[in-house]
């Protein structure tokens, strides 16, 4: 999706206008199309996370399903070791714009985790702030429950929408 050059000396208002309009909409429509593999990045992202630090989000009111709790919560990342693996391998430093086949990871994530309530989660997040280049378009977001999740949850996409910085609380 590189643009061609743009010599702004030569060019009406117009034309720049319709070269920025172009720019934006080719994003647009290529973030909506692989919407769905970008979505599942961030939650592989959200989960290594949570695991990497045993994190006990079942702590914040309204995040957990407390039915779905297992009795000793300390144990709710024990034994997802396998299939995080093939998730994490299958979305870090990869494309995410339809070039390669990934597996549902929300899906995978929803069954490993029937005690985390996905959407709720995903409902609260509020945009931090987003900038696009040419070549890049980096988000950064925070969850509504007191940034206990996600807290300036932040990354960078490359024209293949491969995530290449992420930052999290």
């Amino acid at each position: 999706m590189a643009s061609a050059a743009l010599d702004t000396k030569t060019c009406s208002d117009d034309d720049i206008a319709a070269f920025l309009t172009a720019h934006l909409n080719a994003w647009e429509e290529k973030v909506r199309l692989n919407k769905k593999r970008i979505n599942d990045n961030f939650l592989v992202r959200i989960f290594e996370d949570l695991e990497a630090c045993a994190y006990p989000f079942w702590e914040t009111e309204g995040l957990y399903v407390p039915e779905q709790m297992p009795e000793d919560p300390e144990s709710l990342y024990d034994g997802h070791e396998d299939e995080m693996s093939v998730l994490e391998d299958a979305f870090n430093s990869s494309p995410n714009d339809g070039s390669i086949e990934k597996p549902d990871a929300e899906a995978a994530l929803r069954r490993m985790y029937p005690m985390f309530r996905f959407d709720a989660f995903l409902a609260s997040l509020k945009p931090d702030c987003m900038s696009l280049s040419d070549r890049r378009i980096s988000f950064q977001c925070t969850d509504g429950f007191g940034a206990a999740v996600a807290c300036g949850a932040y990354d960078e996409l490359d024209n293949a929408l491969v995530f290449n910085d992420w930052h999290n609380f």
